[in-house]
């Protein structure tokens, strides 16, 4: 441990050349300062700039709390260890609150003080030192949420969800999950062919408790790949989940996953908009038929009205079939805005895929399709 540079603060000289004396043979410590009050704490402390001050609470002038409150506003990685001989814990918790991250009471031993200084400076230097790795493992994350909607149903939103998913796992090897927001007939754990034994109701539940580390208890860890957390498993259960519910799930997530994807359903309902409203980026589904991109126009001009950044939504069209009379082009010209992604048309595969409970990207046999989806992987990670 390098030298600790401590000031001493006490209106008794006599406490202060006690403290001193003390201090002046302990070898990695040295008094740089001995000051009579809260003022001339302050005064000596922006200095000297100490490692630690020992700090009395009762002085004249200004006291220790007071200046304690200067200081740590002024300096706050100086560690202050306050001292009385006052044993309430009313002054335990104001010294506390002033910023002091320990407490001494007089009369103190030799021994008890230069432990405290020790021991005080080295817990505060380490949680420092964690923090500041926490982050910096936070900055070199970028975690991403996604969403994946569309004004209209039965256009495959559900099967580009967890196979886009699926996808990013293999292109980055990062840990992705699904939330499956559909909250009223979620498919999920159904093609993922899981039977759910925990869903966000019991996590809701419990929400006041729920934190990063625990988050996983709430989580389905399956064969695929990806994580799910699974919707509700009756429909009466949706309107628990509320948009509060739906933020702090999102932002415990970033804690723990590098991809969030959300599943939603095709309403612009409150709790759609703030997840809109907080993830990277949308992945709009459309299909090549006319009342779907009729659809398409009206939901992503309801985005555009919500200030959304265009480069924030992302078009796909599904299906994409150029024997339905549509192409994209048509498409693009409709929606004044090109398609980003396209996935083929083979709804024997899609439709054999979900009743297998085996998504095509987990297939091992390559297909079409499959390639659609990892093109989309690598257009968004």
């Amino acid at each position: 441990m390098k030298e600790l540079r401590v000031l001493i603060v006490d209106d008794s000289d006599k406490t202060r050349e006690i403290i001193d004396k003390i201090l002046e043979y302990e070898e990695g410590i040295k008094v740089v300062g001995l000051a009579s009050n809260g003022k001339e704490a302050i005064d000596m402390a922006q200095k000297h700039e100490p490692d630690v001050i020992l700090m009395d609470i009762n002085m004249p002038v200004l006291t220790g709390i007071e200046a304690a409150e200067q200081i740590m506003y002024r300096l706050p990685d100086t560690v202050i260890i306050m001292m009385s001989v006052q044993k309430e814990a009313d002054y335990l918790k104001k010294a506390m609150e002033a910023g002091a991250k320990n407490y001494i009471l007089k009369p103190f031993n030799t021994e008890e003080i230069i432990n405290t200084i020790q021991n005080t400076y080295k817990k505060e230097r380490d949680k420092k030192q964690q923090m500041e790795k926490i982050k910096e493992k936070k900055d070199m994350r970028a975690p991403k949420s996604i969403a994946i909607f569309s004004a209209k149903g039965g256009v495959g939103k559900s099967t580009t969800a967890i196979n886009t998913a699926i996808a990013i796992k293999k292109e980055t090897n990062k840990k992705v999950i699904i939330v499956d927001m559909d909250v009223y007939f979620g498919d999920i754990c159904t093609m993922a062919n899981v039977e759910p034994s925990i869903t966000m109701i019991e996590l809701i539940e419990e929400m006041v408790m729920i934190s990063g580390e625990n988050i996983h208890d709430y989580i389905i860890e399956t064969e695929i790949g990806v994580d799910i957390l699974a919707a509700p498993k009756k429909p009466e259960y949706a309107d628990y989940v509320t948009v509060e519910h739906a933020k702090k799930i999102a932002n415990i997530l970033k804690e723990n996953y590098d991809y969030i994807i959300f599943d939603l359903d095709n309403k612009f309902s409150d709790l759609n908009l703030a997840i809109m409203d907080q993830v990277d980026l949308i992945l709009y589904i459309t299909t090549m038929e006319i009342t779907s991109i009729k659809n398409a126009k009206l939901g992503i001009d309801v985005m555009r009205s919500l200030n959304y950044a265009s480069e924030k939504i992302k078009l796909i069209a599904n299906k994409s079939d150029a024997n339905y009379g549509i192409s994209l082009s048509d498409i693009k010209k409709v929606l004044e805005r090109e398609v980003d992604f396209s996935i083929i048309n083979n709804d024997k595969i899609v439709i054999n895929s979900i009743n297998k409970g085996l998504p095509l990207m987990a297939e091992t046999k390559r297909n079409g399709m499959m390639e659609c989806f990892s093109k989309i992987a690598k257009g968004i990670k």
